[in-house]
């Protein structure tokens, strides 16, 4: 036959059993063992063989998910059944140039007298495209002398059975070349060692060729450089063989040269070449070896830059550090350019002083300045509501008779009733016979309703239904909407039903345009006759809406007072401020304009503000306030957590209009607000404080492409490493070194002032992970308890020793607290697995929890997802064709305000524990190149490393009414919120634009959780209840204002808010993530069996989430010869045929 038609040259698996060569562990239809290992004779030391031998330790590593290292090992060392390659050191006894010997079924050995012939056999072997089986009874596979090399198989006597033409690959390159640019980071070269695969975005193609001189190769070298190659093949997807050479490597976008020589240390730099970057590297083998070693692991590692252990923290802090970002870098930076004359010495916080100082004398420089900055501390004392009540009644003439009154109070009934006892005495002790009503003047209608109205209807026998009639509202310039006053009786209508025994269609509310009254409330008993009527209208006070300007607009609180009447006639009339209208009036017209005037005298004195003014703003009010629960959900009267809200969002709006003014909106923040509103003690005089703390001025951070590492140096144990960038070079290097050592950090100036150098321990070269033992199941985390802070490291460590979960500090805080992640995959046949095609051939969902500190449910839904997945049996069948990535807890700082506040006030939404310690939204930093917070990073960094498919935000809204009396009640910005529209909705871009390939992504999804959700009993009744108030009490109404949820049994989906519409990674990476979901649940601040409720559905929609992913996993290796004679190895997944829309 000829051998040019036959040609097929046998890969790796065809020279053994194909099982055992590439085994599929878990069942998922893609191998993730490999069962053939390589022995060199330590004797080797011809570099073309080694070089070969490189080449075939990439082609196993590149058509397997997982290997166990090392591929290269002694005989001694084999798992049971693994199949065996040895390499012989070539012997010029021997008679034949290069063949391979058959020594069992599971067994080969190459040998010979030629090298290149070796090598060329080996080569072979590497490239071939394989699919052809070799025949029957071969014993010897001997490469054929001649022009074109063949290679023969032969059996048992010598005869000669089959013939195969080999390919010679030809160093031609793979078309990868770039032009010159700057060279890589040396601890971060990811960029430059791969590059992305054309229609697959997960796709990882390997375009580094790795040159080694033609000189001999030490046993210690070689093996270094065939665990090397195979760590760098493992994390591509994409792989074209050859890729190691001896001598010049042909055009590439990246190459590494190894030149072994006998010096004592060894050395890495890059420079950028002609066709790309080169890499040198030398050095005596044993420490060329450890930093081959050291390379191959960072440029294997994962992208997004996370600290994945201690080495990547100090290095981390080194990069910050010179490159004048993070906590201390600017500082260094302005310290550093005042050493050398090139800046001015930085004023200082007193707190900040110490270091500073210390680096300020290293450098021969004075000691910072003081900072400029006056703390604001303001007491006021706030007469009491009812002494002016009490004050105004002691002012009535003396007279006789019956006397009608009304006083309206913001006290607690048992206050309320005590100040009736003591009116009624002073009216009696003036001659009249008092018959008073003291009503409550937070939200007055269902106080009245509850109160007054519902025991009289309870006396009245056979009503058959209740009418509540209200007024709609109109105010000039007022902020309040038209059902003000209907908003202002919610939930009584329900109170009144289930205390009546009727159903809630028969106590309904009616708008009546003409009614002279506020509210009429009417009964009648089944035949329509009108059994009882009352009427009311509560007193307003009329304020300019916060911070008090004209153009703002105004308010009309409900207010107190008191009106007596006699025989008809006005006795007594006065309006009479409420406590908590006292404090707003001193916030307003004292605590904020001192405020103001601070900041404006820091932007025009040049005081220095560097993106935030206050540290911390901290408001607290102590007021007589009643707080209760009214029996209808988690519905309450709750007039101190009306006031929180008011006061939190009535600074950001007052700061925005400052800025506004300035032209200085979204540049700077105001800072966090700490509004703490405590329910005085009976008999305390009410009061208020103001403690402001200016954030201290800092040096900006620095602008421009971060330091990069161009050299490395590792002698024994001792790693050196080259830093270098803008300010970094010059006459600044040395002084980088002096405040190095005033710090504790090993830092000196490189030769030639061309960079500065860290001297650290040099990391140990990643070796396959150990096996985690059998860890006992930790506990189900509980959905029904809240996760304390102090709690979170223990328990993602815990969930971290179950096999499969990678838990791991992902960053750190505004200020300093630790934000977790956890990666959850299948676990892997070998110890080292290849995290590019994991992301590739199974999908990944990012969840974040927590992004919001105050919405509780996301954290122990995202617990207890990873703990389904790695300790359940359809959890882990599941990651067979899936992976999750978590961040339980992503805003530590407004979880640890949060759990500050909460103890005061229980149940309450506490908006101000929101955001993150500046007051800030981080949503636009996810993008930044450098982001102003580092409470980006984590969830950036995750998406880089894992690209995810779809993306859930688990989210969540109050659970009961947010109102604000001081800013029109239902505030603007958030009118929609006022009552929950449903128990869970999800929010979807794309949803509202058909024309984007998103939208059938989006609706896909939409199903997905509908189906999940709806098919729950409990949240269906929650669905349920929260759907028909909101129906009732807010869409009939107003319905401009509040959209309509879902029909009854759907979800209810809402396309994303415009405002946020460009900050999601499914607008800003599409379509690499084609979805980022966010669940909303009413679980602002709540407890108990609502939080477990919560909980669920957040749950409930990771899992559906994750079923859908499941069946876009898998896909397959293709192999395929190229021109030259190489071989492309490329893995494609469902992925990325499913990107452009719905499959």
């Amino acid at each position: 036959m000829s051998a040019a038609r036959t040609f097929r040259a046998a890969g790796p698996a065809e020279l053994f059993p194909a099982a055992q060569v590439f085994a599929d562990t878990d069942g998922d239809g893609l191998p993730d063992r490999l069962g053939l290992f390589l022995a060199v004779d330590r004797r080797l030391t011809h570099p073309a063989v080694w070089a070969a031998a490189a080449n075939l330790a990439m082609r196993l590593a590149a058509e397997v998910a997982a290997f166990d290292p090392p591929i290269v090992r002694s005989p001694g060392r084999l798992p049971a059944g693994a199949c065996l390659l040895a390499i012989q050191a070539p012997d010029s006894r021997d008679p034949s140039p290069a063949r391979i010997e058959r020594e069992g079924a599971l067994r080969l050995r190459l040998r010979g007298s030629s090298p290149p012939a070796m090598a060329e056999l080996l080569q072979a072997i590497a490239c071939g495209a394989g699919g052809r089986v070799p025949p029957e009874g071969w014993r010897r596979l001997e490469l054929a002398p001649g022009p074109v090399s063949f290679a023969v198989f032969r059996d048992r006597r010598g005869r000669p059975i089959a013939r195969r033409r080999l390919p010679r690959p030809a160093p031609g390159g793979d078309g990868a070349a770039d032009p010159p640019g700057a060279p890589p980071d040396l601890l971060s070269p990811q960029e430059a060692i791969y590059r992305p695969v054309a229609g697959d975005p997960r796709g990882r193609r390997l375009v580094l060729a790795i040159a080694i001189e033609d000189r001999p190769v030490p046993a210690v070298l070689g093996l270094a450089l065939c665990e090397a190659a195979a760590e760098l093949a493992l994390e591509a997807t994409e792989v074209e063989l050859p890729r190691v050479f001896v001598g010049e490597a042909p055009p590439a976008a990246a190459v590494l040269r190894i030149a072994p020589d006998a010096a004592a240390a060894s050395r890495l730099e890059a420079e950028a070449g002609e066709g790309g970057c080169v890499l040198r590297l030398a050095g005596g083998p044993r420490p060329l070896s450890r930093l081959l070693r050291i390379f191959a692991a960072r440029a294997a590692a994962p992208e997004g830059g996370l600290s994945r252990g201690r080495f990547d923290a100090r290095l981390e802090e080194i990069r910050e550090l010179l490159g004048g970002r993070g906590p201390r870098g600017p500082w260094a930076r302005a310290l550093v350019a005042a050493a050398v004359g090139e800046g001015a010495l930085p004023s200082a916080a007193s707190r900040e002083r110490k270091p500073l100082e210390q680096a300020a004398a290293a450098l021969g420089l004075p000691a910072p300045p003081p900072a400029a900055s006056r703390r604001i501390l303001q007491r006021e004392r706030i007469r009491a509501e009812t002494e002016d009540h009490l004050e105004a009644l002691a002012g009535v003439p003396p007279g006789s008779g019956e006397v009608e009154g009304v006083l309206w109070v913001g006290r607690p009934r048992a206050a309320r009733r005590a100040l009736l006892r003591r009116a009624e005495r002073l009216l009696r002790a003036r001659g009249y016979r008092p018959r008073l009503r003291v009503l409550h003047a937070y939200k007055p209608g269902l106080c009245w309703l509850l109160e007054e109205i519902l025991p009289r209807l309870k006396r009245l026998q056979g009503i058959g239904r209740v009418e509540i009639a209200f007024r709609p509202f109109h105010a000039a310039s007022g902020l309040e909407m038209e059902t003000r006053f209907l908003q202002e009786i919610y939930p009584a209508p329900d109170r009144l039903a289930a205390e009546l025994g009727l159903p809630c269609g028969a106590v309904v509310p009616r708008r009546r345009e003409s009614l002279p009254e506020a509210y009429r409330v009417r009964a009648f008993d089944r035949r329509g006759r009108l059994l009882f009527e009352e009427a009311l209208t509560p007193r307003l006070a009329r304020l300019p809406a916060f911070p008090g300007g004209p153009e703002e607009g105004f308010v009309h609180p409900a207010t107190g007072g008191v009106r007596l009447l006699r025989e008809g006639r006005v006795l007594l009339e006065r309006e009479i401020p409420t406590d908590r209208e006292r404090f707003w009036g001193i916030v307003q017209q004292r605590f904020w304009p001192a405020l103001e005037a601070e900041m404006a005298g820091r932007l025009e004195g040049g005081g220095g503000v560097a993106g935030v003014f206050w540290e911390e703003v901290r408001i607290e009010a102590a007021i007589a306030e009643e707080e209760r629960r009214i029996g209808v959900g988690e519905e309450r009267i709750a007039p101190l957590e009306a006031l929180h809200e008011d006061l939190y969002f009535g600074l950001l709006d007052a700061h925005r209009a400052f800025c506004r003014r300035r032209g200085l909106e979204g540049v700077l923040h105001f800072g966090r607000i700490v509004p703490r509103i405590r329910r005085l003690a009976r008999g305390g005089t009410p009061r208020a404080l103001l403690a402001a703390i200016p954030a201290p001025p800092r040096p900006a951070e620095a602008a421009g492409p971060a330091p990069a590492v161009r050299g490395l140096i590792l002698e024994r144990r001792r790693l050196e490493v080259l830093v270098c960038g803008d300010g970094l070079e010059g006459a600044r290097p040395a002084a980088w070194a002096r405040l190095g050592a005033a710090w504790g950090l090993a830092l000196r100036a490189a030769p030639g002032g061309r960079g500065v150098l860290w001297t650290t321990r040099a990391p140990r070269p990643e070796g396959p992970p150990r096996p985690k033992p059998p860890a006992a199941r930790p506990a189900r985390p509980r959905l029904d308890r809240r996760v304390a802070l102090a709690a979170i490291a223990a328990r993602v460590k815990e969930l971290g020793r179950l096999a499969g979960v990678h838990a791991f500090q992902a960053g750190r805080s505004l200020e300093g607290r630790p934000i977790w992640a956890l990666e959850i995959a299948c676990p892997a046949g070998g110890a080292l697995a290849s995290h590019a095609r994991r992301r590739l051939l199974r999908p990944t969902l990012l969840v974040n929890a927590r992004h919001h500190a105050n919405e509780v449910a996301g954290t122990q839904a995202a617990l207890r997802l990873a703990w389904e997945l790695a300790a359940t049996d359809p959890g882990r069948r599941l990651l067979r064709r899936v992976n999750a990535v978590v961040i339980p807890l992503e805003n530590p700082d407004g979880v640890a305000l949060l759990e500050t506040l909460l103890p005061e006030a229980p149940g309450h939404k506490l908006h101000a524990a929101r955001y993150n310690a500046a007051g800030v939204e981080w949503y636009a930093d996810y993008f930044a190149a450098a982001p102003r917070f580092p409470e980006a990073r984590p969830k950036a960094g995750l998406w880089q490393a894992w690209l995810p498919l779809w993306v859930l935000d688990a989210h969540g809204v109050p659970s009961h009414e947010w109102d604000q009396p001081f800013a029109g009640n239902a505030p603007g910005p958030f009118r929609a919120y006022w009552i929950p529209r449903a128990f869970v909705y999800a929010i979807l871009p794309f949803l509202d634009t058909p024309g984007h390939p998103g939208h059938r992504w989006a609706r896909r999804i939409g199903r997905l959780l509908g189906r999940a959700l709806r098919g729950d009993p409990r949240i269906a009744a929650r669905e349920a209840e929260f759907r028909d108030r909101y129906l009732r009490y807010a869409r009939r109404w107003e319905p401009e204002f509040f959209p309509a949820p879902a029909p009854a049994g759907g979800l209810t989906l809402c396309a994303t808010e415009g405002r946020l519409a460009g900050l999601n990674f499914a607008a800003r990476r599409f379509p690499v993530t084609v979805a980022e979901v966010v669940t909303e649940v009413t679980d602002e601040v709540v407890r108990g069996r609502l939080l477990e409720d919560c909980g669920r559905a957040h749950l409930l929609a990771a899992r559906a989430l994750l079923a859908g992913l499941a069946r876009l996993a898998g896909g397959r290796l293709e192999r395929r010869r190229l021109a030259g004679g190489g071989v492309r190895l490329a893995w494609r997944s469902r992925q990325a045929g499913a990107a452009g829309g719905e499959k």
